[in-house]
């Protein structure tokens, strides 16, 4: 299930204040969700665009439901340049079709 994050946009740094104050470079990238992936009962895929170091960037990375019920970033994701961002499209659009999925 693909789901369009509602306006305003949310930032994917405030959903987990701890990780915000990280030093690692997964917790010091600011990403705006723009669009959540329901990937099971307890995970989800959150798509952003952000910057880190004064380079824009898109991101996928995987949360997990915590004991608190609150969702938690994991380190499993992926950032890639913006130009870079057709070539992605354009790789998920031939898995689509190759599974039967059908495409654009």
């Amino acid at each position: 299930m693909i789901k369009k994050t509602a306006t305003p946009k949310s930032s994917l740094k405030d959903h987990d204040s701890a990780d915000a104050s990280s030093s690692s470079p997964a917790a010091q990238q600011h990403a705006e969700a723009l669009f959540t992936i329901q990937r099971n009962a307890q995970e989800r895929i959150l798509i952003g665009v952000g910057e880190y170091r004064g380079h824009t960037f898109v991101s996928a990375r995987i949360w997990y439901l915590d004991d608190k019920s609150e969702y938690r970033p994991t380190s499993r994701a992926i950032t890639i340049r913006p130009s870079l961002v057709p070539q992605l499209i354009q790789a998920l659009d031939l898995a689509a079709r190759a599974i039967g999925q059908g495409g654009a």
